[in-house]
């Protein structure tokens, strides 16, 4: 009767994941009867050697055995092109993708886990598909993590597409909108056609704005069961240095002209080679005290509209937690909405 106990005594909290090489990333949900609540955002340094009994003992003391485990590629670890679509029937469209990108991608066939999804019809050209081939060991691996932990695995997807759907209320049909996010490594852009994932762009080494340091923590332990002593979770709180105050100064105007140039550069490239018309709004994340600046500049220098992502609307989190803070964890966050409509309350 094992399986029927594991089967009843399953929670419905979520988390969200993002495996990188030397960190994992997480997202921690708590469901309530009128949105998600989230209770933990942060990452953890991990040693290669021993991931993945650092893995299972991070899950054990944020109380996620049993959690559904909604999985985020990093970008290092897959890589999503184009394709003419094969014209075959269906049940034959992943054999055809297979032999068309085998002499396009840097590894072997029998290393590489192979999907595919539509391309925008909205877009001129022949008929395409978005192809994501993505590092077999990794997959592997994050299934092997997921068991060791007891993780419910629920799914493994890409930025593109998680962000896409936790912004679905902003994107509007027949228009052009684009998202700018970021990781650890630097901005992304991904832009949408409608509701369709189009276009993607990487800028590393460029990064949003931030305003001074919030002193916050990224657990809250009266809403997780107490862990075993063997395993207890520690918070460091001690101030920043001088060297993290340094960095987390307020942008020179330098900075926010380079990422004002790098936008722009972007959405000339895909409104000229690819979209063949103008984006229409452009979706950011809330940063915090520079939003304002950032919001200004991009109506001003760009002559464009645009939209803050409010997570506020969307879900909700302890009072340890911000939504700049959350912003940084963004795509791991927007992994977990994943089957969960998004719909965002009125201004």
């Amino acid at each position: 009767m094992n399986w029927l106990n594991k089967l009843l005594s399953k929670n419905n909290n979520r988390i969200g994941l993002q495996l990188e090489s030397d960190q994992v990333s997480y997202c921690l949900f708590d469901p309530e009867p009128a949105a998600l609540r989230i209770i933990g955002a942060d990452k953890q340094q991990l040693d290669h050697k021993t991931l993945d009994d650092q893995f299972k003992k991070l899950m054990s003391q944020l109380n996620a055995k049993g959690r559904d485990a909604y999985w985020i590629l990093s970008p290092d670890h897959y890589r999503l092109m184009t394709v003419e679509r094969p014209m075959v029937p269906e049940e034959e469209m992943a054999d055809a993708i297979k032999w068309q990108v085998r002499d396009l991608i840097d590894l072997p066939l029998e290393e590489a886990v192979i999907s595919y999804f539509d391309y925008p019809e909205d877009i001129p050209g022949p008929s395409r598909l978005y192809v994501v081939v993505a590092r077999r060991d990794v997959i592997t691996r994050i299934i092997k993590l997921s068991e060791s932990a007891d993780l419910n695995l629920d799914s493994i997807d890409i930025e593109e597409l998680s962000i896409g759907h936790l912004i679905s209320p902003m994107l509007q049909e027949g228009h052009n909108i684009a998202f700018v996010g970021e990781s650890s490594k630097g901005i992304s852009m991904h832009c949408y056609v409608g509701d369709k994932f189009c276009f993607t762009r990487a800028l590393p080494g460029v990064f949003l704005p931030r305003g001074l340091p919030e002193q916050e923590f990224t657990l809250d332990l009266d809403e997780v069961a107490e862990p075993e002593s063997d395993s207890e979770l520690t918070l460091d709180l001690e101030e920043p240095s001088d060297t993290q105050a340094k960095d987390n100064q307020p942008a020179p105007q330098a900075n926010y002209d380079q990422l004002l140039l790098e936008i722009q550069r972007t959405l000339d490239y895909y409104e000229s080679q690819i979209a063949k018309r103008s984006v229409t709004k452009i979706i950011v994340p809330d940063i915090g005290e520079p939003t304002t600046r950032l919001v200004d500049l991009l109506k001003n220098e760009l002559g464009l509209q645009v939209e803050v992502v409010k997570l506020e609307q969307v879900c909700r989190w302890t009072n340890v937690l911000s939504e700049s803070h959350l912003s940084k964890q963004l795509g791991v966050c927007s992994a977990a909405f994943r089957n969960i409509e998004v719909a965002h309350a009125a201004d």
